[in-house]
């Protein structure tokens, strides 16, 4: 029945590491994530270009330490890998028809 700041306040004083938890209008509106190059804008077959929030792992050997994460397409379309996924588990390529077929599994 209070708002986060009360509490964020409370618990601070009493010592508890915390901060407020962001819903995504939030967080793709905060400066100091939009200044550290936290978001990237990715192409996606059917929405087209969509803002995506990056990783925020930045180490001195790892690709995402340049300017912008390494991120280089939006998440997949239902069932876009569904036979790479059914056949990396094992299934063979019949069985993977005939549980499309079905309707047990979607592909894109």
């Amino acid at each position: 029945t209070r708002p986060a700041g009360h509490w964020l306040a409370l618990l601070r004083d009493a010592g508890v590491p915390c901060g407020e938890i962001q819903d995504y209008g939030a967080a793709f509106t905060d400066p100091h994530l939009t200044e550290r190059g936290f978001f990237v804008d990715l192409e996606h077959p059917r929405l087209g270009t969509l803002r995506a929030l990056g990783t925020p792992l930045r180490f001195e050997t790892s690709p995402t330490k340049v300017p912008r994460p390494v991120i280089r397409r939006a998440g997949p379309l239902l069932g876009e890998h569904t036979r790479e996924v059914l056949s990396e588990a094992g299934c063979e390529a019949t069985e993977i028809a005939r549980l499309i077929a079905d309707g047990v599994a979607l592909t894109a």
